[in-house]
Order: C-alpha cells, then sequence, then structure tokens
C-alpha cells in the first residue's frame, strides 16, 4: 500500500483513534511545505471548504487506499436529522458536474499531498482532466498540495548584510503609478517617496527601502561596488536611452532583480502611454534584466507580485513589495503573522467541534457559493472578498465562521493589531480643548431626524481603502443607546452583488472610549469574525462641513489585517477647493497625501429601494450643530 494521508477519507466520526494517529504526521508535513505561501481570504475559505469535505459522507465521496484508488459508493449514509444524499443532491444542483469528479479531485489532493509516486495512484488520478485539475484542486493547493520546500539558504555573512538589507524601487521620470487616481496630484517621484513611506510602516526598520528616478539612475557614476543593495524593483520603466546602458549592466551585480508594470496588458493598456508614458516591463531589455526564477515558487511570487500591481490599488502595490522583501532580504514579521498556520489537530478540532455548522452550509448552496466565491478571489484582494461576503451573505456562513474561525481557531492565528504610524488626535477643536464628549458629538456630526430628516450622521466622501471605496452610499450613523453611556457605530451602504443585482447592508459596531479624546475602540461581529478597529480623528471643519477619521483594524483569528481613512461630508461631496489646503494638513497626521483618497460614487440610488436607515430616539441632535 503507498504512503497516504490515509486509507480513506471518511467522515471525522467514522475515523478511528489508530487511523487518526496514522494520517497526523503525513498531514502536518503537507500542511508545513505549504506554510505561508498565500495572505488575504483565499487560505480561510479554503480551509473551511476542506473542513466540508472532510465531512462528506462516503454518499458523496470516497477515497479508497487500496492502491490509491477512487470510487463512488452507493450507501446512503444517515445522520440525525439529515440525510446525506439529499445534501449531495442539492450541493450537485448548484455545481453542475462538480460532485461528479470530486472523487478523483480528492485522490489527486492526497496522492499530491503525501508526493505518492506509485504507478497505481498515478493511474488512479490520471483520468482527471488537467484542466479540471487546475480549476478545482489550485484554491486546495496551499493546504495539501505537493509543494517545493522553502529553500534552505545560508546565513549572509557579515560584510554582506548591509546589502542585503537594502532595496531599490527604480521609476520612471514623468507620468504617474497606476495607483494613484486619488483626489489630488502629484508626479512618479512624489508618489515613490510617499510610498516608500507607507512600505516602511510594515518594515519595522529591518530593511532601508530608497527610491530614484531613471534619469538620476543613469547619470550616476556607477562603480563596480555602488550597487549595493539586496533587491532591485522597477515599476513602469520605458525604453532604456542608448547613454544608461553601462549604469544599467551594473544592475546585473544585484541578487534581485523584478521589472514589472503597474498597468496590465488588457484593459488598462492603453493608460500606460497617457499616465506613465512607458512601455514599461514589456520592453526587452528590462526583461533580460529581470532575475530568472530559479524555483516553480520564485515563478508563482513574481506572477503574484505583477498581479497585485495590476490591480492599480496602493494597498495591494505595497504588498506586492513586502512580498518581496520577506522572500529576498528578510523575514517581515507583518507578512509572516498574516500567514496561516492550520495544523492537523487544529483542522481536526474544527471539524470535531463543529460538524452540525459544517453540515448545515453544505445543506445551503448559497454558503458554499460563497465559500467558493472567496476561494476564487486573488491574492490578499479584499474588495473581492468583501463583495463575496455580502454578496452570499448567510446564517449558515456566519455559524460556520464564528464555530470554525473564533471559537476552534482553525488557523491558529493570533494577529496583532497594526501599531503604525503613530497618531495623536487633534488637541483642539473650535479654538477650545478637545473633550470626550466634543469628540463624541463630532461623530455624531449631522444626525437630526426630528427637524430635517436627517438619519445618518455622514456619507463617505473619500476613502483610501480600495475594498471599502467599492460601495455607493456609505451612511455613518453614531449614536448613544438608551442608557448614554452606550456607545454605537451603525454604517448603511449599497452593495452591487455579482449578480449586479443592488443590495443594502448594515452592519452594527459597539464604540468605546479610551482615555484620549478623539480616540475610540470599535468592535463588531461580521459574518461571523470577530473585529476589532482603533478609531482616530484626524480634525474636522468648525463647521462641520467635513471630517476625517483613520482607522486600523484586525481579525484576530481570520488572520487579516488593515488601515485606511475616511473623508466625510454632510452630503457625499468633496469639499470646495478653499477647504483643500487645511484637509490635506489633516490627514498629514496619518502620514497620507490627497492622492491617496479615492471619490466614492455616491449617485443617487433608486428611489424605490431606500436605504433601511434607523432613527434611534436615545440620541438627540448634537449639540455641536446649534453653532454651526
Amino acid at each position: 500500500m503507498p504512503t497516504s494521508l490515509g486509507a480513506r477519507l471518511l467522515p471525522v466520526w467514522q475515523m478511528s483513534p489508530h487511523k487518526l494517529r496514522w494520517q497526523e504526521a503525513h498531514v502536518e508535513q503537507a500542511l508545513l511545505r505549504v506554510r505561508g505561501r498565500l495572505v488575504g481570504p483565499a487560505p480561510v475559505a479554503s480551509i473551511l471548504l476542506l473542513l466540508l469535505l472532510m465531512l462528506l459522507p462516503p454518499a458523496c465521496l470516497l477515497v479508497s487506499g487500496s492502491g490509491g484508488a477512487a470510487h463512488r459508493t452507493s450507501a446512503p449514509v444517515q445522520a440525525p436529522g439529515l440525510h446525506f444524499g439529499q445534501v449531495c443532491s442539492r450541493w450537485g444542483l448548484s455545481f453542475g458536474s462538480l460532485p461528479s469528479s470530486a472523487h478523483n479531485a480528492m485522490c489527486s489532493i492526497v496522492t499530491r499531498a503525501a508526493r505518492i509516486e506509485s504507478p497505481a495512484s498515478s493511474t488512479a488520478c490520471r483520468s482527471f482532466s488537467r484542466r479540471r485539475e487546475s480549476l478545482f484542486l489550485w484554491p486546495f493547493s496551499w493546504i495539501l498540495a505537493s509543494s517545493v520546500a522553502p529553500e534552505s539558504s545560508a546565513a549572509p555573512a557579515a560584510a554582506d548584510r548591509d546589502l542585503q538589507r537594502k532595496v531599490l524601487l527604480l521609476h520612471p521620470d514623468s507620468g504617474l503609478p497606476g495607483f494613484v487616481k486619488g483626489i489630488g496630484s502629484t508626479s512618479w517621484s512624489g508618489a515613490a517617496v510617499q510610498f516608500a513611506k507607507r512600505v516602511n510602516w510594515d518594515l519595522d526598520g529591518l530593511v532601508e527601502l530608497h527610491t530614484q528616478g531613471l534619469t538620476d539612475f543613469c547619470q550616476e557614476a556607477w562603480g563596480p561596488d555602488s550597487l549595493r543593495y539586496g533587491l532591485v524593483l522597477g515599476i513602469d520603466l520605458p525604453d532604456l536611452p542608448a547613454d544608461c546602458l553601462e549604469a544599467a549592466r551594473a544592475l546585473l551585480e544585484v541578487p534581485a532583480r523584478v521589472f514589472v508594470s503597474s498597468f496590465s496588458k488588457g484593459g488598462s493598456g492603453s493608460g500606460s502611454s497617457s499616465r506613465s508614458n512607458s512601455s514599461s516591463s514589456s520592453s526587452p531589455f528590462w526583461l533580460r534584466l529581470t532575475t530568472d526564477p530559479d524555483s516553480r515558487k520564485q515563478a508563482r511570487l513574481f506572477a503574484k507580485v505583477a498581479e497585485l500591481w495590476h490591480r492599480q490599488s496602493e494597498d495591494e502595490a505595497i504588498l506586492a513589495v513586502l512580498m518581496l522583501i520577506d522572500t529576498f532580504i528578510t523575514p517581515l514579521p507583518s507578512v509572516q503573522a498574516q500567514r496561516p498556520v492550520p495544523s492537523f489537530k487544529s483542522i481536526l478540532r474544527t471539524a470535531t467541534n463543529c460538524n452540525w455548522q459544517i453540515l448545515g452550509c453544505l445543506s445551503q448552496p448559497r454558503c458554499i457559493r460563497g465559500m467558493l466565491c472567496l476561494v476564487f478571489c486573488g491574492l490578499a484582494d479584499q474588495a473581492c472578498a468583501y463583495r463575496c461576503l455580502l454578496s452570499f451573505e448567510s446564517v449558515e456562513f456566519m455559524k460556520l465562521s464564528l464555530c470554525a474561525l473564533e471559537r476552534q481557531n482553525v488557523l491558529n492565528s493570533n494577529l496583532q493589531m497594526p501599531e503604525s504610524p503613530k497618531i495623536a488626535p487633534p488637541a483642539n477643536f473650535r479654538k477650545a480643548e478637545l473633550t470626550l464628549e466634543t469628540a463624541d458629538n463630532i461623530l455624531v456630526g449631522h444626525f437630526n431626524p426630528s427637524q430635517h430628516g436627517q438619519n445618518y450622521s455622514w456619507l463617505v466622501a473619500a476613502s483610501s481603502s480600495s475594498a471599502y471605496a467599492q460601495f455607493r452610499l456609505q451612511h455613518q450613523l453614531w449614536y448613544h443607546g438608551p442608557s448614554q453611556r452606550s456607545f454605537l457605530y451603525h454604517p448603511t451602504f449599497l452593495v452591487e452583488a455579482l449578480n449586479s443585482s443592488k443590495i443594502w447592508r448594515t452592519r452594527d459596531y459597539k464604540v468605546a472610549r479610551t482615555k484620549t479624546a478623539g480616540e475610540w475602540e470599535f468592535s463588531a461581529l461580521d459574518n461571523g469574525i470577530f473585529l476589532k478597529e482603533r478609531w482616530q480623528l484626524l480634525g474636522a471643519d468648525d463647521e462641520l462641513r467635513w471630517a476625517a477619521v483613520f482607522f486600523t483594524g484586525v481579525a484576530q483569528n481570520a488572520g487579516q489585517a488593515y488601515r485606511g481613512c475616511m473623508l466625510l461630508t454632510k452630503d457625499g461631496l468633496l469639499p470646495n477647493q478653499n477647504s483643500m489646503e487645511q484637509l490635506e494638513a489633516t490627514i498629514s497626521r496619518a502620514g497620507l497625501q490627497l492622492w491617496e483618497l479615492v471619490a466614492m460614487d455616491n449617485s443617487p440610488a433608486d428611489q424605490l429601494a431606500p436605504p433601511p436607515l434607523i432613527s434611534p430616539k436615545s440620541q438627540p441632535p448634537s449639540p455641536l450643530l446649534q453653532n454651526a
């Protein structure tokens, strides 16, 4: 019998203790081989889908250990209150031919995970076509698929430590990067300097990141030891001038070289000529300078980096740079902490203690659609992930996430909230000291349903987070509860679901003051995932025409951390030009610039489907409105 994860994949309650112990070592090895290959929501959904597959009964799925063959069984298995045949039938109706090939897919997963090389196992899984395998298996590959073991590298010599801790970001002299879409203006050089500052938030002082324009790079007198960098990243570089060949060839001395474009070759390619004035990484010269990947792992990394830059989002471009530094320079705690570390014990514990939640999800096609949607989101694509969650929101998915991620902590995650940037709220408002009550009243803002029908505090006019900027008409409501000691946050926003339908969604947060006026701690349960956030007031106009807030947040057990800045106005429109100078100074308190804020789409919604706003009677109008 070939070495495998077990003679048979069975529901957890049918596994004997001996079989579980026998499988544990092989599963642990597979999980260790793939630990940390992805960052973002896809691993979380993949783990939940794996739990579903672990509980699929023999009526749906059976992988036999005799020669590695996979087959179906027609014997229905009963569980209290649920007929598994009905579950499989409902799943099959929702996902076409997926169940008919699931046994082959799982056979391939199991054999690849255990690195089975026996002819019997290869024959058993050979019938599974490559095309179907690529569609079904790649979301699970980071969990169980065979992968290249992490390359072992010797400790750097003392003389090379400075070289390995320096990174150069090389950019063109004109145009703009693809992620500059905000309400302010800048240049490539200005954007690069600000981009480097944002990257430094997550470097913890471990790496030096330098930026340089192409002309300055070419004019430098490069000696044999001048390029003391461990990594060079070139973005949107045009064809090289003839007098720059020697300087560019000096890049060959740099151990790692990556050249990409912030514009994809598809729909965004036309924008390259107008905004970046470059042929970017399509230039044959830069392609020849790019480091050849020495493994499949590096090839995947280069593809992920290109994908992140092509999304034209600053947050995702920052992640791309952090991933390169984490791979080629030094491990970064900020990147390592967001990688899931599930173990055999945590998966088994979750499958055992959350079996009814898993079966409940299996019985609802909407729940499975939601998880598949998450799995097929791109790397760390929070915009896609949040849209999936909101499009397929269901009680079953919430219960499964709450049990698996929060109660059982299947990912073994203990991620902490980002500590950078350090922000101090303003000390004064309207030429008086900012108190705790005044700061609360700024958030309560324009809420005044009795006189003006204003059932919300603010509308979001601009945001720095692409995950949140995609939603229209974000009505922000802060209010005190009946006891007046409780402070609550109730956003209402419009979502365009994946089927193009328009859906209003709401959330509820508890808000707690800190000892510092203008700083609050938020907490909420969102789709079964517990969120903790810290919000800070950056500033507000004396007449409440606008306010700016910054937030950092973490889904501790889901391995997700995030930051963002929001510009709030009464009508959702941007402030006039006379306010821009003051607004620019305000958001600079968080180390941000105006071009990093993207204007929201606040076009009117369908009058037949108004937003489900609430009017809590426990909250009177803010006293700040009387003097506004």
